[in-house]
């Protein structure tokens, strides 16, 4: 493999793959996400009018500390000074996405935004790099943006041009959108992956694994981008999927793997497979729509237990075969596209012994 090729894609990917999950270990000012955490079920429904539109205690002393000028119609935009500009654009998308949400699930949540510069960004981060999204608190959720494109997501993905193919260039051209500014809005696709963990515990729907967590966020943030932006979601689909699928893949593509390693996997492989999980939403949403989401909420209930960390191997097996078993009742494209990972892995493999 070409040298000057690994430091471009690998560059790209570390940033997607902090940007899509690596947020794990993170603690976010001690008020972020805990990914696997069942969320506490009287606090989902009890939420009345006059606390709806307040910020979560953990981050009120942040944000009134610093003062952040703020922007309040619908919901709550703070932002950082001189970056009133980009309140408009980032409000549409977020309450859209509420209204979305509201009519096909019936989850009314408000959900505010903040867009920080670095000075900002760092004080209400910790040491996450600027310019990845993520979502913090749950009760009350605020996404986090940065105000500029330097950040190290907008950075990477722009590094990434000189690999695309033509195929995904061309995807861009289909509609209207040159590399650069598709790259800046790829950062607010990422945040509602994010918001697709709350979301898919707000419906109540309790995945088994760790790739069926990541999946159902992206699909969640996936149904709105096809419903009310298609634009957006072709260029989520051409920074998640199509320039990780551009590039060479991981050795052991299996779902074993991801199941037991997750994170560790290493931040390149780590934005593979969460392009997969992409591509695997890409294919089911044309037979499903957003009804998919009620077949995984009959199917996968948060009485019967959440998401099993750190299993031996021969555990991982047996939890990943029975929910594709289950899986596999809803679409046996799912089950085929896990298969192809594992197929791929395997002549991969053989491939680069043949060679040695």
């Amino acid at each position: 493999m070409n040298v000057a090729r690994i430091s471009g894609y690998l560059a790209f990917r570390t940033v997607i793959a902090a940007a899509l999950g690596l947020l794990i270990a993170s603690q976010l000012a001690g008020c972020s996400r805990g990914i696997g955490t069942a969320p506490d079920s009287d606090s989902l429904y009890a939420l009345g009018e006059a606390e709806r539109n307040e910020i979560s205690p953990e981050l009120a002393p942040i944000f009134n500390r610093e003062g952040l000028p703020r922007s309040s119609n619908i919901i709550t935009v703070y932002h950082s000074d001189g970056y009133e500009h980009r309140i408009a654009e980032v409000r549409e998308l977020v309450v859209e996405g509420m209204d979305f949400y509201n009519s096909k699930l019936g989850i009314d949540k408000v959900v505010n935004v903040a867009i920080l510069d670095r000075g900002d960004w760092q004080v209400v981060s910790g040491d996450l790099p600027y310019g990845l999204p993520f979502v913090s608190g749950f009760d009350d959720p605020i996404v986090v943006l940065p105000a500029t494109d330097d950040g190290v997501l907008g950075i990477g993905a722009n590094a990434m041009k000189q690999y695309a193919s033509t195929e995904t260039m061309a995807k861009l051209s289909d509609v209207g959108m040159d590399f650069e500014k598709g790259a800046r809005l790829f950062v607010n696709a990422i945040a509602l992956h994010e918001l697709g963990h709350v979301y898919g515990d707000l419906y109540r729907i309790q995945p088994r694994t760790n790739w069926f967590a990541e999946f159902l966020a992206t699909y969640i943030g996936y149904v709105f981008l096809r419903d009310r932006r298609p634009e957006l979601a072709t260029v989520f689909e051409v920074y998640a999927f199509h320039l990780n699928n551009d590039a060479p893949g991981p050795q052991d593509r299996s779902l074993t793997r991801f199941e037991r390693e997750y994170g560790g996997v290493g931040p390149d492989d780590y934005a593979w497979y969460q392009g997969m999980f992409l591509d695997l939403a890409i294919r089911l949403y044309d037979d499903h729509g957003v009804g998919l989401l009620d077949e995984f909420g009959q199917h996968f209930p948060p009485e019967d237990g959440g998401i099993t960390f750190d299993l031996p191997d021969d555990r991982d097996r047996d939890y990943l075969e029975r929910e594709l078993d289950v899986l596999d009742k809803i679409s046996p494209k799912i089950r085929d596209w896990a298969e192809r990972l594992q197929a791929a892995a395997l002549a991969q493999t053989v491939g680069t012994s043949e060679s040695r």
